[in-house]
């Protein structure tokens, strides 16, 4: 005859296999030690405007860290919708913490955010979300103001400079002599830039502007701009000190043979801060008396200045109404 184990019996293995269960380390994590729905990954800050077709994204978990540290995939997603109501991109789940968005367009703002999930596929919120507008063309650089023939080795020209977007952060000029490879001569802000050149000969220049996110225009696409210098007239006084005279010659017409009597530079001094007396003074010129003056006149400070008195200095440094004035005879 058959007999039934005793219910004690089988309690106690009972009990041993849910023991022995229990023991197993490959035990899925409980509940209560998984991530709150509200510990979400934090994006990195993006800038106003990036730069080209492409944009990679950065993540970091909470500050405290804690239960969050269980997330190993996150879900990343962009949209032209600040609601993410619109068309939207997703990165899928990945393991990494920051994802590259391609095939972006030019001027378009772009919304991110990102969640995360553990191995049990619970997920956190989205993180907040971060914008920023691309920007893949560089800024447009115009060099004005250029006369086709210069008339001294100094010159002057403009440079202007437009972007849409991020803006125009400088301006590269390059310049090339007689058709020689272009050097960069120095980078500047719009406005006006001064040239000192070292030669005559054919100068050409280019203007290349460069956008705040790096955006720089290509050499090639840019036409040069083209000046004539002169070849310099130098002399040489009789301290060995050159002049140059070119624009004296060629641009206001004097002859360069009358250059030739100089007598160097400091050899007369002239008159510095004279000293001037008005109506009343004792040597102030009576009402009968005529005489040969020179007369300045800036906003309401009047002087005169005596010819016979500067015809031996020729020149007079001065300060009227505030401002620095050379008085030549």
């Amino acid at each position: 005859m058959n007999r039934r184990p005793a219910p004690t019996i089988l309690i106690t293995l009972l009990l041993f296999f849910l023991l022995a269960s229990g023991c197993n380390s490959t035990d899925p994590i409980e509940p209560a030690d998984l991530p709150p729905a509200g510990d979400a990954p934090v994006l990195g800050l993006e800038p106003e405007f990036s730069p080209g077709l492409s944009n990679t994204i950065t993540w970091s978990l909470p500050e405290d860290g804690g239960k969050s540290s269980r997330e190993l995939e996150y879900l990343v997603q962009r949209s032209g919708d600040p609601q993410f109501a619109g068309e939207v991109v997703e990165s899928g789940w990945i393991s990494e913490s920051s994802f590259e968005f391609t095939g972006l367009e030019h001027g378009l703002a772009n919304y991110f955010r990102v969640r995360g999930r553990n191995l049990q596929s619970v997920e956190t919120e989205w993180s907040s979300s971060q914008s920023s507008t691309q920007d893949a063309v560089s800024a447009i650089a115009e060099l004005t103001d250029m006369k086709a023939e210069q008339t001294s080795l100094l010159f002057w020209f403009q440079l202007a400079a437009t972007d849409d977007f991020s803006g125009v952060a400088e301006i590269e000029l390059w310049f090339g002599l007689e058709g020689a490879e272009k050097t960069l001569y120095g980078t500047y802000l719009p406005g006006e830039v001064t040239f000192q050149a070292t030669e005559g000969g054919t100068h050409e220049f280019v203007a290349l502007a460069v956008d705040a996110v790096g955006n720089r225009q290509e050499m090639g696409a840019v036409t040069a701009e083209v000046t004539l210098v002169p070849e310099p007239i130098i002399i040489i006084d009789r301290n060995e000190e050159e002049f140059d005279i070119t624009a004296a010659v060629l641009e206001f017409r004097m002859a360069e043979q009358y250059w030739g009597f100089g007598l160097g530079r400091f050899t007369i001094r002239p008159i510095i801060d004279p000293w001037m007396i008005g109506p009343g003074h004792r040597d102030y010129p009576v009402d009968t008396n005529i005489s040969e003056i020179l007369g300045v006149a800036y906003e309401d400070d009047v002087r005169a200045y005596l010819i016979g008195d500067i015809r031996n200095r020729e020149v007079v440094d001065d300060v009227v109404n505030g401002t620095p004035v050379a008085v030549c005879y």
